[in-house]
């Protein structure tokens, strides 16, 4: 079995995590069965050739669907960000009213009972 599903253009996921911090794919955390990239690539990337037949996500019924673009992978930079690494979204979906951004967190927060630690920024 590959890593994607039918219908996800394989090489265009691939260069976008190519070009994407955290060395998903070359590192091999991509192929883990738990991974949480993988998740969202195969759950959207069928649709980066197709964005406008991406079904409206619920609560974003005032959005503007139907999607113009979208991204795997996709470093936001936020003009007040005060430096540092910049946010990298799962998904990055644009419509004519909104930017919307999904993270994927499959498994991670059911790993340990640790608390979560937010920088200041």
């Amino acid at each position: 079995m590959g890593r994607f599903l039918p219908g996800v253009p394989a090489r265009r996921v691939e260069r976008m995590f190519a070009a994407a911090p955290g060395d998903e794919t070359a590192s091999g955390k991509f192929d883990h069965p738990e991974s949480s990239a993988a998740l969202a690539a195969n759950a959207f990337g069928f649709f980066l050739e197709r964005a406008n037949a991406l079904p409206q996500l619920p609560g974003l019924e005032n959005a503007g669907w139907p999607t113009g673009q979208l991204a795997l992978e996709a470093t936001v930079r936020f003009p007040w960000w005060p430096g540092g690494r910049h946010p990298v979204l799962a998904v990055l979906i644009t419509t004519s009213a909104a930017l919307v951004g999904v993270e994927s967190k499959r498994f991670e927060p059911f790993r340990d009972e640790r608390s979560a630690k937010f920088s200041g920024a």
